[in-house]
């Protein structure tokens, strides 16, 4: 007997399994993907332990993400202070060979010719 299943079914379980993998996903970066949304989020996570120096699986760091979607506002300036008082390196490598400081060029936060 040959078991069928309707789109509807099919579409339930892929969103079922799409939801695993961002709640795996999110679970595993919750430093990386706090980086960015909250200055009080980065302060206490790294209370609790976590490491400013935290890479995903492509070898971004929280610092790479603040730098990254950094706004110039007063909100990003804390995120990555807090990040660099607690020791945070401007020099990691992510897999493509760039670092948080590559970052700021490309984005023009500063100007290359300072660096």
């Amino acid at each position: 007997m040959a078991l069928s299943y309707d789109d509807s079914t099919i579409n339930v379980v892929v969103i079922i399994i799409i939801i695993i993998i961002i709640i795996a996903y999110l679970q595993t970066c919750r430093l990386v993907l706090t980086a960015w949304l909250s200055h009080r989020g980065i302060q206490a996570l790294l209370a609790l332990g976590s490491s400013a120096n935290y890479q995903d699986t492509r070898g971004l760091t929280p610092l790479y993400y603040c730098v990254s979607n950094a706004v110039n506002d007063a909100q990003s300036v804390a995120c990555m202070e807090a990040l660099l008082y607690d020791h945070a390196t401007v020099d990691s490598i992510d897999n493509k060979g760039c670092t948080p400081l590559h970052q700021v060029c490309t984005l023009y936060l500063i100007s290359p010719r300072a660096v």
